[in-house]
């Protein structure tokens, strides 16, 4: 079928032919069958092929972000929960990693790292002293 007698599809349909492309994406499916069977079916060029996969794509993406911010949610409440009972219940240490897994959760959790100079802080190595010991490791004076 040449480009020219091609009749456009209509939104809805492009949006049928996008669902049914991710639900194949969802099942395994590779990029190569894809294309072979939109072209067999629906009679279309890659180019428009791939532009359904991207959209079906960021349809998975967007559905999968939106489950994942729900779980985290839910998680986070019921530790806030299990926070509050320990706390009630006296039991502080247990109140205590309830939080610290919310701070997890959350990505507040930050390692302290401390960075060592010829086995001293690096904080209490001069300047001077740091441009050279950088200058042996390289090869610079």
């Amino acid at each position: 079928m040449s480009k020219e007698n091609r009749k456009k599809c209509t939104d809805a349909e492009v949006e049928v032919r996008v669902t049914e492309i991710q639900k194949l994406l969802l099942n395994g499916f590779t990029r190569p069958y894809i294309v072979e069977m939109a072209n067999r079916k629906w009679g279309i060029a890659l180019r428009t092929t791939d532009e359904y996969i991207k959209r079906a794509t960021e349809n998975i993406k967007a559905i999968n972000q939106t489950a994942r911010e729900d779980n985290l949610a839910l998680v986070t409440t019921n530790l806030w929960d299990l926070f509050r009972s320990c706390k009630e219940m006296g039991e502080l240490g247990e109140a205590r990693k309830a939080i610290m897994d919310i701070a997890k959760l959350r990505g507040l959790d930050v390692q302290l790292v401390e960075h060592f100079v010829n086995e001293r802080p690096l904080e209490s190595v001069s300047d001077e002293e740091l441009d050279k010991v950088l200058g042996q490791s390289d090869g610079r004076h």
